[in-house]
């Protein structure tokens, strides 16, 4: 038996440079070059800034292959994994591949190469959408002053006939965004969201048509650096991180500037935070309610009195009250299980190992595990010394919270709230600032593994202590081995957030009374 007390866009400030000397990448503090509006490179040209340059008209130079790859550690020739993930301390290392296949030069004006993170939200009844950017972090060391095969881009912006260009990078994830995000000043606003969800309008639905394998639980599209999309219970909502890179030139139809190649590589960004959004409640949930004891009439009974009452019933009233703790350890982060294998200690380099081992060291010592046991403490109070029922069974499934709005959430809202749909809407009609405010409640009744029935029928777990009746059930959270959905780490962002709840639901012998309760408990990527 359980125990239990009860209650008495942005701009970056950071960036990771290779230094230039082959397959030797150090890490070098972001120091822009400043010309005319921003641009990253010295020289003649005037340019214009990275942001103005994403916004150029687009047309694909075929004389020109350009490819970004990852690699596993620095100076490795190892592909990274496909389906590998990052967290924050992480080092994103790559190179890109870039070839003039003509037999004609090319001039460029400009090259920028960084990690970006995007998060969309889509509005489910107008259908609009809006985008939001959350980290932007550039290499400004993209030329070199060599030239040759294999080499970095040349200084010169020319790329000559049949010659490959290689440029190795390196980025590391930061813990949190590196310019302020929040109008509210809403300090978890500035924690790294994980990735989540996929956008299927990006790049004119370029994605529109994949769709998740249910066994596997996720799906790709089958070419590089695609990303993954797990089902991870996110509707009209992604947020995604990439390695970004624009080449722009001379636009040969019109005067002025254009992208003349680009390319996007997806990662996929767990982050380890060690903030636990559920503690910042009360510290035990409590739901009381009235018991009734129906007493049936017997066949003989009901025909002697079939002229008189129809529904013959003796009601005796009692209160059932169930109460538990609001955990500070949480549930481990789930991924489907090629994913889980693929990203486990023994695929990380040293540095990775190295990095997750620093993070469980800035744990408190009574959460390096995850949560496995919860407690639920059951009173019944007969208000006419009624026998208490008989627990019949029990069914604990957990609850998915997904929040976005297309404005900044101004506050947090309580679980109480986010779980009553006539709260929520009296919030909207009465705040302004929460009208756009949208909750996706999933249940994943699958979650965990079935609960353990034996002896929960049985009268005699229950105390009395004199005024009332008292049992303790003990919950089994570990996960079932056939659940593939992902449960992504408890975040809250200013446009959207994720959060968690158990539900434990009871049914006592007379098939009647069906008590739950909502246990608001955290998901984290910090368990190693």
């Amino acid at each position: 038996m359980c125990t239990m007390e009860m209650p008495c866009e942005y701009e970056f400030d950071d960036s990771l440079a290779f230094t230039g000397e082959k397959h030797k990448s150090s890490l070098t503090s972001w120091n822009p070059k400043q010309v005319d509006g921003g641009t990253l490179i010295d020289g003649d040209w005037k340019g214009i800034s990275i942001e103005d340059a994403r916004n150029l008209p687009v047309t694909d130079n075929p004389s020109l292959v350009l490819k970004v790859r990852l690699i596993q550690d620095s100076g490795s020739s190892k592909i990274q994994r496909i389906l590998n993930e990052y967290t924050n301390g992480d080092i994103v290392h790559g190179f890109l591949e870039l070839k003039n296949v003509s037999s004609e030069p090319v001039k460029f004006d400009a090259f920028y190469l960084s990690l970006e993170g995007h998060m969309v939200v889509t509005d489910s009844q107008s259908r609009s959408r809006k985008t939001k950017s959350i980290l932007k972090m550039d290499d400004d060391e993209v030329l070199e002053n060599k030239q040759g095969d294999d080499i970095g881009l040349p200084s010169d912006r020319i790329l000559r006939s049949h010659t490959n260009y290689k440029k190795e990078f390196v980025f590391k994830i930061p813990g949190q965004l590196l310019e302020p995000v929040c109008q509210h000043g809403i300090l978890q606003h500035y924690d790294l969201p994980p990735s989540l969800g996929l956008d299927k309008h990006h790049q004119k639905l370029k994605y529109q048509n994949l769709k998740i394998d249910k066994i596997l639980g996720y799906t790709r599209a089958n070419e590089i650096g695609s990303p993954i999309w797990p089902l991870d219970q996110a509707e009209d909502l992604s947020i995604d991180y990439s390695i970004e890179t624009i080449l722009v030139g001379d636009n040969a139809q019109k005067d002025g500037h254009c992208i003349i190649k680009q390319f996007e590589h997806f990662i996929r960004i767990i982050p380890s935070s060690i903030c636990s959004p559920s503690s910042e409640g009360p510290r035990f949930v409590v739901r009381q309610l009235p018991y009734r004891v129906v007493s049936q009439p017997t066949f003989l009974k009901r025909l002697l009195h079939l002229f008189v009452s129809s529904r013959a019933t003796l009601d005796k009233s009692g209160i059932i009250v169930l109460t538990a703790p609001v955990p500070q350890r949480a549930l481990s982060y789930h991924s489907p299980q090629l994913i889980t294998n693929q990203n486990s200690l023994d695929f990380k380099n040293s540095d990775e190992r190295q990095n997750r081992s620093r993070i469980q060291d800035m744990i408190p010592p009574d959460q390096h595990d995850p949560l496995k046991r919860l407690c639920v403490n059951i009173r019944y109070i007969s208000k006419d010394n009624q026998v208490p029922p008989k627990l019949h069974s029990l069914d604990v499934e957990l609850i998915s919270l997904t929040g976005k709005s297309s404005e900044h959430i101004p506050s947090r809202l309580s679980y109480d709230m986010l779980l009553d749909q006539d709260k929520l809407d009296h919030l909207r009609k009465k705040s302004p600032e929460f009208a756009a405010l949208d909750v996706n409640i999933a249940a994943l009744p699958d979650a965990f593994r079935a609960q353990k029935r034996k002896k929960l029928s049985s009268r005699d777990r229950w105390f009395f202590n004199g005024l009332e009746y008292e049992q303790d059930v003990e919950l089994d959270l570990e996960y079932s081995k056939n659940f593939s959905k992902t449960l992504i780490p408890s975040f809250t962002s200013c446009m959207c957030f994720r959060r968690y709840c158990i539900r434990v639901s009871m049914l006592f012998d007379d098939r009647i009374n069906r008590p739950h309760l909502n246990i608001p408990i955290d998901v984290r990527n910090t368990f190693i």
